[in-house]
């Protein structure tokens, strides 16, 4: 059976939704005796308490297997709100059930994964599919935006109008006749007919805003559609989970970066463009549309999200991966049948202080080097976890009862079983069969083309979706938390990089910066480097055979990237003009991980200053000591005596919530209150735009909306703790003799006002 969603209907059912072999959506609703586990041995041991619970009714049946005992429980929603008339909800408290728990708790009898949904445990046991067969429409809708103040309230004003395109590219508009209640009836009719239609709904924060707004609205009216055979895919959402870092996610940013167009210009409201041009209206409404369904075109990621959420036996717009990990690694459990995980319990309590040792990285050598090359462990967490068969099933309590043959020790200190393949290590091998799948998809059509692309934003989900299982391992409330479990996996991450680093130096080749998975070190000849990986490879697989009883060894080493020159600062803060990237061959492109430059919160020009300070640095031509000089008091005078455009000096700060519910007063909030207080309109999600005017009587920075902007600000205050910091941080590493602290602007007070004399500097 393929399905689209379930829920617990109460009395033992389940109710789905499902498509008929005419693909109608349709709700289905089947009878399912719900169980949970407890040990054999505990429910031989405790056979009178057992029989107590069946005596009182409170147990419907019990279900012997060889490790485990099946109880079985009749699940009733046992509340009023809830009875045979209900047909959805979401939770509830299941009050016999939580008598029997507590019953077992009291008893000392640990009982295992009765904290499972029903309608979960059905769809695990009865191996159910979830469809793949689904139609797409996006949607856009433009609304009354002549008395909004602030960020309007999903259902406030009137729908004037609606666009849409579906998966096949088919486009449809419809639009408000008049703006009066009987014309937007008429509209929203209109509107759920097309939603009807389809099964996926696509809208660019669309959460928050066209899915509840047009559910508003109809309810106003009285107007509705079943919604439980509809989904909704907010792609604003998905693009920040899975897309490229950007430093805007509006519609308009992410659509002029990824398909180089943006969204139509009109410089007026929308019901301006109601009562002045129709026409208009619609072309920017159409747009909009046409943009979501572009960028998908051309990133796959709506689909990924979608496959993902298939294998993890979840609705498609599920957007939770710990409910997809905890449905594999479940699903596995039932599969093998010798083990499972213990009721995940809700309370704070029930948490403990246990930490365990993270990633190690190798302690950077600031400096400024030529021919750097790095090699990397492909998937290191999830290589060691297959390598040591690390999974709560198969810990080894008591060694002297297992032959020494069958145990893998590691370097934690903790043991493992390795007569039988565990849950843990079977799930992720599972996701690499599908990423491998994908991978080899992306060699069948032309690099560059919208399938390779596809495909390859679709093996990253997957090898993304294969890391995040060790996030689970690691995470208190995770059901699957094992502090044994977590320490073996970093530890043996750990060693195995350890020994990378050990290699490298032994050989001749400094290592100067190591992260959690990777090495950084000077090799001046690229074509050793085969041997090289070959060598870590062998010294690894050796170590694990070997040493800690492995049969084989899933530790995989790449070159992943070269540099001709490269900058390291501090740890995960470096530069390099790279050679050399994921298979191909570059000339000089700049790479830059941690600095300034990669960060959208900083001052736009420090951005262009670091980037041209780097790109000279690690140019090909010689860059001295006095163009260095120059270089920094270039920037200096352009601050102090240049006529500085504002563009250069601006921030921006995304409001994320409603002003009320900030702890802080940052300095974009005091911003949004002199706004309000001008009565220009601010909404949450609106990035607030601002300068640092001056500074007050405390040392502060006083911020301005970049409407005020006059030509004056904070010089000093830009230059000694914006700009200037980050280019000397960089040419302290590279110039290590010289005191860049005499480019600072000496200061006096807490207003910081620069010291009479000081200008020659400049």
């Amino acid at each position: 059976m393929k399905i689209l969603r379930a829920w617990d209907r109460g009395k033992n059912k389940v109710a789905y939704v499902y498509k008929d072999e005419d693909g109608n959506t349709k709700i289905g609703e089947e009878k399912f005796d719900w169980f949970f586990y407890v040990k054999r041995s505990d429910f031989q041991r405790k056979q009178v308490a057992f029989e107590h619970l069946l005596r009182e009714r409170l147990v419907k049946d019990y279900q012997p297997e060889e490790n485990y005992v099946k109880i079985f429980v009749d699940w009733e929603h046992n509340n009023d709100l809830l009875d045979k008339n209900n047909e959805f909800c979401w939770e509830y408290k299941n009050w016999r059930l939580y008598k029997i728990l507590n019953f077992l708790d009291e008893r000392n009898i640990p009982h295992f994964e009765a904290d499972l949904w029903l309608y979960k445990r059905w769809i695990i046991e009865k191996n159910i599919e979830f469809e793949t067969n689904l139609s797409v429409l996006f949607l856009d809708i433009e609304t009354d935006d002549e008395h909004i103040s602030g960020q309007p309230i999903p259902g406030e004003f009137r729908i004037v109008s609606c666009s849409f395109v579906d998966n096949k590219g088919i486009k449809a508009n419809v639009m408000a006749s008049a703006m009066a209640d009987e014309a937007e009836m008429v509209l929203l009719r209109k509107i759920l007919k097309i939603m009807n239609a389809y099964d996926v709904m696509v809208g660019w924060n669309g959460k928050n805003f066209d899915f509840p707004y047009i559910i508003a609205r109809a309810m106003r009216y009285g107007l509705s559609i079943d919604f439980r055979k509809k989904f909704f895919q907010d792609h604003l959402e998905i693009f920040k989970k899975l897309g490229p870092n950007m430093a805007s996610y509006s519609l308009d940013y992410v659509s002029k970066e990824v398909i180089k167009r943006g969204k139509v210009q009109t410089g007026k409201k929308i019901f301006q463009l109601f009562n002045e041009n129709k026409k208009l209206l619609r072309e920017y409404n159409d747009e909009d549309t046409l943009l979501m369904y572009d960028i998908e075109a051309k990133t796959g990621l709506l689909a990924a999200a979608r496959e993902v959420n298939r294998i993890g036996m979840c609705p498609c717009d599920d957007m939770f991966i710990t409910r997809k990990i905890d449905m594999m690694i479940l699903k596995q459990a039932s599969e093998d049948g010798h083990f499972h995980f213990r009721t995940k319990e809700r309370t704070k309590e029930e948490r403990t202080d246990e930490q365990f040792t993270g990633a190690f990285v190798y302690p950077p050598e600031p400096g400024l080097y030529e021919d750097v090359k790095v090699v990397d462990f492909s998937s290191l967490y999830p290589s060691v976890i297959k390598t040591f068969n690390i999974s709560p099933d198969t810990i080894i309590e008591d060694a002297s009862e297992i032959p020494a043959d069958k145990i893998i020790k590691t370097p934690s200190g903790t043991s493992f079983r390795k007569d039988y393949v565990g849950i843990i290590p079977k799930v992720i091998a599972k996701m690499a069969t599908n990423r491998n799948h994908y991978k080899a998809l992306m060699k069948t059509v032309q690099p560059g083309t919208v399938e390779h692309k596809t495909y390859d934003k679709l093996q990253y989900v997957f090898k993304y979706f294969g890391l995040s299982f060790y996030g689970a391992l690691g995470e208190q409330s995770s059901r699957f938390f094992d502090i044994r479990v977590a320490e073996a996996v970093t530890l043996g991450g750990q060693y195995f990089i350890k020994q990378t680093f050990e290699f490298l130096n032994e050989n001749g080749y400094p290592v100067r910066y190591g992260d959690t998975d990777s090495a950084f070190f000077v090799l001046k000849d690229a074509n050793k480097l085969p041997e090289l990986i070959s060598g870590i490879k062998e010294r690894c697989k050796n170590l694990a055979i070997n040493q800690f009883n492995a049969d084989i060894s899933h530790l995989e080493v790449d070159y992943d990237k070269g540099f001709n020159k490269f900058i390291i600062l501090a740890k995960k803060r470096y530069a390099g003009s790279l050679c050399y990237l994921d298979g191909r061959t570059l000339d000089g492109v700049l790479y830059v991980a941690g600095l300034e430059y990669k960060r959208t919160d900083q001052c736009p020009y420090l951005k262009k200053k670091q980037k041209e300070l780097l790109e000279i640095l690690l140019g090909s031509k010689p860059f001295s000591l006095g163009e260095a000089k120059d270089f920094i008091n270039v920037a200096k005078r352009y601050i102090f005596q240049g006529d500085v455009s504002v563009d250069d000096i601006t921030f921006g700060k995304k409001l994320t919530k409603d002003v009320s519910e900030y702890k802080a007063k940052t300095m974009h909030l005091k911003v949004v209150a002199e706004m309000t207080g001008d009565n220009e309109e601010v909404w949450v999600g609106d990035k607030v735009m601002y300068f640092i005017e001056g500074i007050d009587a405390n040392g502060k920075p006083i911020p301005r909306p970049i409407s005020k902007y006059t030509g004056k600000f904070s010089q000093v205050y830009y230059w000694n703790n914006l700009i200037y910091p980050p280019l000397m941080r960089i040419l302290q590493v590279v110039y290590r003799d010289i005191d860049w602290s005499a480019y600072e602007v000496k200061t006096t007070g807490k207003r910081k006002n620069a010291e009479i004399g000081r200008m020659a500097l400049w």
